[in-house]
């Protein structure tokens, strides 16, 4: 569609879809900042859930196909944990499941969507697949400081990764993040 456009429209466009991903990244932000505040676990996941669904549509609009697909997964392992009676989710299979899903993300980035198999994009491509696999080790853990010594596997994949593919809200939030984890643990 863009290439019927003039040169000036097709830029305007461009910036209005640059501007329109930078909002859903920021709204996505928004929410996982607000899940720090969070008392109750269920809470906590529900704004992880937002936030994923925000970020999936930001980053799959960048093109980011490896972020935008990992937090749809996210959104799955948002609603399984936020009802972890129903679905069983301390199932050892939930967790196997999800970090094959994570690996099979990986490996369909570079077949079925076609990216580019090199050094480089291998290990751009890797940083988020490591990020949601620390999270989801983290989300079996009991204690808080393991959670949050994961958290410095799981934000610094992620913040390079966001910071690659020009996501401000998914960077603001892994940087939020850190800063949050670091005052944990320090206190």
């Amino acid at each position: 569609l863009l290439y019927f456009l003039g040169t000036e429209k097709r830029q305007k466009a461009l910036l209005i879809f640059y501007i329109v991903m930078q909002i859903l990244g920021f709204i996505a932000a928004v929410f996982n900042v607000l899940s720090y505040q969070c008392k109750k676990h269920k809470s906590v996941v529900i704004m992880l859930l937002i936030g994923s669904s925000f970020f999936c549509a930001s980053f799959l609009l960048t093109g980011a196909v490896t972020g935008g697909i990992l937090n749809g997964i996210g959104i799955i392992r948002c609603i399984v944990y936020s009802n972890k009676k129903t679905f069983k989710a301390d199932s050892i299979a939930w967790f196997i499941g999800f970090c094959i899903t994570y690996v099979l993300t990986y490996v369909l980035t570079f077949t079925v969507f076609n990216k580019e198999f090199n050094f480089k994009n291998a290990i751009i491509e890797l940083l988020p697949v490591v990020g949601m696999v620390a999270t989801n080790v983290s989300l079996r853990m009991t204690e808080a400081k393991h959670i949050r010594l994961l958290a410095y596997i799981s934000s610094p994949s992620w913040l390079i990764y966001n910071i690659i593919t020009a996501s401000i809200g998914a960077t603001i939030t892994e940087i939020i993040a850190l800063i949050s984890v670091t005052i944990g643990i320090i206190r």
